[in-house]
C-alpha cells in the first residue's frame, strides 16, 4: 500500500489534480457526499453549534455536552468546569489550548493535561468571562483570541502578555467576527458592521444600513472577509450581499437572493459563512440547507436534504462550519447533529436511476453494457431498456419496449452494444437481435423463432472483414448478415460448428481480425479467418478456468478476465502473466478491464474496482465505502472515453472517473491511545507510565489513527517491548490485550496508517511498571539468599561436626582395638614367654649347683628358648600375618581354618563367594582380625563342635555370617567382652554394621558388613 501512495505521489507533477466533488448524475441537484453523525451514533445532542480540530481529535459542541470524537466513537464532557453543559463555540488556540464558549462561562483545556478550568483558574485572573454567555470565539493570525459574549461585550485575548483587554461599549447584538487578508478585524452586530483599526484601538463603523442597496430592516447574523477587499454579509431576511471595502465606505458587487439558479442561494435565512482552504464559500442556512460558491465559475451548488438521497445533507438548518486539517468539511445542524464532507473520499462519479425523474436519469440500476459512440454514452439495462447519456450536458434520454409502436426497442433487456460501419448500433436483447439508427431514432427487429436459437442474446460484435454480426447467448453462437439481413449456418466456417451450440458470453474481434469467444463452462476460444483454425485456450495453454468475464487488447498482449482471476497472452497464446487473490486482488471474479494513460490497469471485480500496477506488482481496491455504486460489477460492462475518463457498469448503476484526479491521502495521522483498562479499572489514556501491583497484570488498550478519511480502512501495528519479540500487525482491529504480565518494566507502543496506508511511525507509547510481590521483592530475595547462605553454612558445620565426631569415633575405635591388642599381645607374653624366660631365668641361675646336673639343665634351658621364640613367632604372625600380605584375604583365612581343623577339638567350614583376589589392605587385616577373633572366642567360649564362616562380596559390599552351635549367650543381659568389642571396634573402622543373635543353648550368629565404596 505504501508503494502505491509512493507511484502516487511520484507522479502527483505529471497529473492535473483537481478536486472533483462525487456527484450523482441525474438528481436535480448535484450533491457532494456527506457523512452523517447524530445522536444514534453517540452524539451527546443533535444541535451542532461548533466544532473545533484539537490535539488529533474533532471536538463538537452540543446543546447538551462537550464531545470529543475520534471517527470511532465519542467521549462526552459534562459539568465539572463547564458551568454550562450548553456549548455554543469552540477554538484552538496556538498555544495548545482549547477554548470552549459555553452560555454560561468561558472554560480552556490543556492538551498536556486534559484538564477543563474555568478561565480565571486557567490564567489565574479573574474575570467576569467565567459565567458570561460566550456568543463566538476567533482566532487571528496574530494569535490573538476575540471573545462575542451575549450582553458582556467584546474582549480580546493577548497570548504574548496573557492579558484580557474589553471593550464593553458593544451591546449584546454581537452576531459575527472575520479578518481580512491584511489582518484587518471586521465586527458584526445585528445593525452594523465596524472595523477595528489597530493603531488607534478603534472601531469605526462601516454604515452599511446607510447606503442605498442595503435594507434598513435587515437583521446581519454572518460576516465574511475574503481576497480583493470583499466582504460577505449575510443577513436573517434579505439573503447574502458581497460588497468591497475602500476607504471606510462600501459598494455592493452581487446580491443573492432564494433560487433554482447557480447565481442563487438556497434561502435568503443565512446564519453561517465560511471560506474553505481551496477558496470556496460555505453559505450556511436557516431552511435552505448549504450554498456552495466557487471562485472559478462564480456560481453557486446547493446542498440540501433530499429524500431519495442518503447521502444529502441530513437537516437543512445550519448551526456552524468547521474544516479540519485534513480539509474535511464539518456541518452543524439544527437537530441533525453533524456532517462531514470528505473532499479525499468518494472521488467516483454515479450514475443511477432518478425515480423522481425516470426519463431524465439512468433507466434501471442494473447495468450490463456501456458503450460509447459518437457524441453519446449508450447504456443497456436488465429492465429498462436503453438509455443514451451525454457527458457534457448531463442529459438523459431513454428508449424502452413500446406495444403497438413496432419502431420502438422490442424488448426491455438489453445485454450488448455494437455498431456498424453505415453508423447503426445492433443490440443483444433477451429476446434476440435489433438495430438502432441514431439518426431516425428507430429500432428494426431480427428476432428468429425459439427453434432457432437466437434468443437471450449476451453478446454481439460486427465482424468488420465480413459485413456480418455474431450473436452469442444462452442457446449458443448465431450470424447475421448486415447486407442480406438474413441468418447464416456454418456450412462455410465448418472449424466454428462444434462451438455453435455453447453459452457465448461476449465476443471480441482483435486488430488482426482474429475473433475471441469467451463461454460459461467452456472457457476462451480463438477463431482465425486466415488459417480457418479454431484455438481452444485451455489447460495445455495455461488457462484453466473455464467461465470467461472480459477481453482486452492492450499493444500486442491480451489480458483474459477469468472467474479465476487475469491471464494475460502474446499474440502466439503464450502465457506471460497471471493475477488473481495471491497478488492483492480482492476477488478473483474479474468483469472488466481497462488501462490508462499512465500504463496502469483498473479491473472491476466482486469486490469493487482494483487498480494494479504490472511493474510494481502492487494493487489498490475502491470499494462502496469509497462511493462505488456497489462492490459488485458486471460483465464485460467498461468503457473507457477519449477524455481518460473510465466507467465500470455494476449491480446499482455506473461508477465513473479519472484517474489522474483520484487523490491519495498523504495525511500522516497521529496515533493516540484512548483507553487502558487494567483488571476492572479504567486509567487516564492520557498517562505516559504506569506503576502497577503485581495482581494488576491484565491490561487492555484501545487506541485510534486519528485520520478523518475513510477510517474503517486505517490499520494498526503494536508491540509491548519486554513481551512481543516483533510487532504485530493487527488490522483494522484497534484493541491490544496482555493476560498475567510477569513483574517487570515494559514498553506499550501503537502505530497507524491512514486508508491509504501511510504510516505514522513515532506512533503513541506509555511505559509500565508492574511491581513485584512481596516474596518477588529484591530485599525479599536478598534474605532469602542469606538464609540460604546460612543454611549452606550450618550444613556445612553440622557435617564438618558429624565427620570430625565420625573421625573421633573411628581413632576411639582404633586406639581401643589398639589397646585390646596390646593388653593381648602383653597377656600372651607375660603368660607365654614371660613365663617361660621367668623359668629360664630360674635355670640359669642353677649354673654351677653341683646337685642339678647340667646336661639336664641345659637341655631344659633350650627347650625353653625354642618354645619362647616359637611363642614369639606366633606373636608377630598374628599382628601381620605373612600369606595375608602375599596371598590375600581368602588364601590366609583358609590357611588359618586348614590349621584350626588339624585339632580334633571342632570344625570350622569356610565358604568363600566372589572374594576379589586383592582388597584394600586396611580391608584385608581388619576382617581377618574379626574372623580370628571370633574363632578365638569360639575356642575359649564357646564350646562349639562346628563353625561355619560365609564370607559373600557382592556389589562393593563384603559380608561375613559367622555361625556356630555353642552354648550361646543372653544378648540383652551380656555386656560383652573384650572380644566382641574389638569385632565392633574393627567394624566401625571400617564404616561397617554388626548384628549380634545368640540365645543360650542354641548357638550363635553373628552377622558383619563392610562397605568398600
Amino acid at each position: 500500500m505504501n508503494r502505491f501512495i509512493w507511484i502516487v505521489l511520484n507522479l502527483l507533477p505529471f497529473f492535473s489534480f483537481g478536486q472533483q466533488a462525487h456527484q450523482t448524475v441525474g438528481s436535480s441537484t448535484s450533491q457532494l457526499v456527506f457523512e452523517h453523525y447524530s445522536q444514534g451514533d453517540g452524539l451527546s445532542q443533535g444541535s451542532g453549534y461548533a466544532s473545533a480540530h484539537f490535539d488529533g481529535f474533532m471536538w463538537l459542541g452540543t446543546q447538551d455536552g462537550l464531545n470529543r470524537f475520534d471517527q470511532n466513537e465519542f467521549k462526552v464532557y459534562k459539568d465539572g468546569a463547564l458551568n454550562s453543559n450548553y456549548i455554543q463555540t469552540l477554538l484552538n488556540d496556538q498555544q495548545g489550548h482549547l477554548w470552549i464558549g459555553t452560555s454560561r462561562g468561558l472554560a480552556i483545556c490543556n492538551q498536556s493535561t486534559f484538564r477543563i478550568q474555568k478561565f480565571s483558574d486557567f490564567f489565574g485572573k479573574t474575570s467576569p468571562l467565567d459565567y458570561a454567555s460566550v456568543r463566538q470565539l476567533y482566532r487571528c493570525r496574530d494569535g490573538s483570541v476575540w471573545i462575542l459574549t451575549d450582553g458582556n461585550g467584546l474582549h480580546r485575548y493577548n497570548p504574548k502578555g496573557k492579558s484580557t483587554e474589553s471593550f464593553p461599549h458593544f451591546s449584546n447584538k454581537l452576531s459575527d467576527i472575520t479578518e481580512g487578508k491584511g489582518g484587518e478585524i471586521y465586527i458584526a452586530t445585528d445593525d452594523d458592521v465596524f472595523r477595528f483599526e489597530s493603531k488607534t484601538r478603534r472601531f469605526s463603523s462601516l454604515h452599511i444600513k446607510s447606503t442605498s442597496w442595503f435594507p434598513e430592516s435587515s437583521t446581519i447574523r454572518a460576516v465574511l472577509a475574503t481576497e480583493g477587499n470583499r466582504l460577505w454579509v449575510g443577513t436573517y431576511e434579505h439573503g447574502l450581499y458581497l460588497c468591497t471595502q475602500v476607504a471606510g465606505s462600501l459598494s455592493l458587487v452581487s446580491h443573492f437572493q432564494e433560487g433554482s439558479a447557480e447565481t442563487d442561494i438556497s434561502s435568503n435565512e443565512i446564519t453561517r459563512l465560511m471560506q474553505d482552504s481551496k477558496g470556496k464559500v460555505w453559505v450556511g442556512t436557516r431552511t435552505g440547507g448549504v450554498s456552495l460558491y466557487s471562485p472559478v465559475n462564480k456560481g453557486f451548488l446547493h446542498l440540501t436534504h433530499t429524500g431519495e438521497n442518503p447521502n444529502s445533507l441530513a437537516e437543512n438548518y445550519v448551526l456552524s462550519f468547521a474544516e479540519d486539517v485534513q480539509n474535511n468539511i464539518w456541518v452543524g445542524l439544527s437537530g441533525g447533529g453533524f456532517d462531514k464532507f470528505d473532499p479525499g473520499r468518494y472521488q467516483f462519479g454515479l450514475i443511477r436511476k432518478n425515480d423522481a425523474k425516470p426519463t431524465a436519469s439512468l433507466s434501471d440500476n442494473m447495468v450490463f453494457k456501456i458503450y460509447g459512440f459518437g457524441n453519446y454514452l449508450y447504456f443497456g439495462t436488465q429492465t429498462g431498456g436503453l438509455t443514451r447519456y451525454d457527458p457534457v450536458s448531463k442529459v438523459f434520454k431513454v428508449y424502452k419496449n413500446e406495444p403497438g409502436n413496432p419502431g420502438s426497442l422490442p424488448h426491455n433487456e438489453v445485454y450488448d452494444i455494437t455498431s456498424d460501419e453505415s453508423g447503426k448500433l445492433w443490440l443483444a436483447l433477451g429476446k434476440g437481435l435489433c438495430r438502432f439508427d441514431p439518426v431516425t431514432q428507430r429500432f428494426e427487429s431480427f428476432f428468429q423463432s425459439r427453434e432457432s436459437g437466437s434468443v437471450y442474446l449476451y453478446a454481439s460484435q460486427v465482424i468488420k472483414s465480413r459485413n456480418e454480426v455474431w450473436a452469442g447467448g444462452q442457446r449458443g453462437l448465431n450470424r447475421f448478415d448486415i447486407q442480406t439481413k438474413k441468418w447464416l449456418s456454418w456450412d462455410d466456417l465448418p472449424a466454428m460448428k462444434p462451438i455453435s451450440k455453447y453459452v457465448i458470453r461476449l465476443i471480441y474481434e482483435d486488430s488482426e481480425s482474429n475473433i475471441w469467444l469467451g463461454t460459461t463452462g467452456q472457457g476462451l476460444f480463438r477463431y482465425s479467418f486466415k488459417t480457418g483454425i479454431l484455438t481452444h485456450v485451455n489447460k495445455a495453454f495455461g488457462l484453466d478456468c473455464a467461465n470467461i468475464r472480459s477481453i482486452f487488447e492492450d499493444d500486442s498482449s491480451f489480458w483474459i478476465g477469468t472467474d479465476c482471476g487475469v491471464y494475460v497472452f502474446d499474440q502466439k497464446l503464450k502465457l506471460k502473466d497471471r493475477l488473481d487473490s495471491r497478488d492483492g486482488l480482492p476477488n478473483n471474479v474479474v468483469y472488466g478491464i481497462l488501462k490508462s494513460a499512465d500504463g496502469h490497469y483498473w479491473l472491476s471485480t466482486n469486490e469493487g474496482i482494483t487498480y494494479w500496477s504490472s511493474s510494481e506488482r502492487i494493487c489498490k481496491t475502491f470499494r462502496i465505502s469509497d462511493g462505488l455504486q456497489s462492490n459488485e460489477f458486471n460483465t464485460n460492462c467498461m468503457y473507457k472515453a477519449q477524455d481518460g475518463t473510465m466507467y465500470f457498469g455494476g449491480v446499482n448503476g455506473i461508477s465513473y472517473f479519472k484517474p489522474r484526479a483520484l487523490q491519495p491521502n498523504t495525511f500522516v495521522p497521529p496515533v493516540r491511545i484512548t483507553k487502558i483498562t487494567v483488571q476492572d479499572s479504567v486509567f487516564a489514556p492520557e498517562v505516559r507510565e504506569m506503576n502497577l501491583f503485581h495482581h494488576q497484570n491484565f491490561i487492555n488498550f484501545e487506541f485510534v489513527a486519528l485520520n478523518f478519511s475513510d477510517h474503517q480502512k486505517n490499520e494498526y501495528r503494536y508491540r509491548m517491548e519486554g513481551i512481543d519479540a516483533k510487532w504485530i500487525n493487527a488490522g483494522t482491529k484497534r484493541a491490544a490485550n496482555y493476560t498475567n504480565l510477569p513483574p517487570g518494566n515494559y514498553v506499550f507502543r501503537v502505530t497507524g496508517s491512514n486508508n491509504d496506508g501511510l504510516w505514522n511511525k513515532e506512533g503513541a507509547m506509555v511505559k509500565i511498571y508492574i511491581q513485584p510481590p512481596w516474596w518477588g521483592t529484591g530485599w525479599f530475595r536478598l534474605s532469602l539468599i542469606l538464609l540460604l547462605i546460612s543454611g549452606i553454612y550450618g550444613l556445612l558445620r553440622y557435617r564438618l561436626t558429624i565427620r570430625l565426631r565420625q573421625r573421633e569415633a573411628e581413632i576411639k575405635a582404633s586406639l581401643m582395638t589398639q589397646e585390646a591388642e596390646r593388653q593381648r599381645f602383653s597377656r600372651e607374653l607375660h603368660d607365654g614367654v614371660g613365663a617361660n624366660l621367668s623359668l629360664l631365668k630360674m635355670y640359669l641361675s642353677s649354673f654351677g649347683n653341683e646337685q642339678i646336673p647340667m646336661t639336664e639343665l641345659k637341655e631344659r634351658s633350650q627347650k625353653l628358648l625354642a618354645t619362647s621364640m616359637d611363642e614369639i613367632r606366633r606373636l608377630i604372625q598374628d599382628m601381620h600375618p605373612q600369606n595375608l600380605k602375599q596371598l590375600g584375604l581368602e588364601c590366609a583365612i583358609d590357611d588359618m581354618v586348614t590349621v584350626l581343623n588339624l585339632g580334633v577339638r571342632f570344625t570350622v567350614t569356610f565358604k568363600p563367594v566372589n572374594i576379589p583376589a586383592r582388597l584394600p589392605e586396611t580391608v584385608e587385616i581388619n576382617v581377618f582380625r574379626i574372623i580370628q577373633e571370633l574363632l578365638h572366642n569360639a575356642v575359649k567360649h564357646a564350646n562349639a563342635l562346628h563353625v561355619v564362616l560365609d564370607l559373600r562380596y557382592h556389589q562393593q559390599r563384603l559380608t561375613l555370617i559367622y555361625t556356630d552351635d555353642g552354648t550361646g549367650f543372653d544378648t540383652t543381659k551380656f555386656a560383652g567382652g573384650n572380644g566382641l568389642l574389638n569385632i565392633r571396634n574393627r567394624a566401625a573402622l571400617l564404616k561397617g554394621d554388626v548384628q549380634v543373635r545368640s540365645v543360650p543353648g542354641t548357638g550363635t550368629t553373628i552377622r558383619v558388613d563392610v562397605g568398600l565404596g
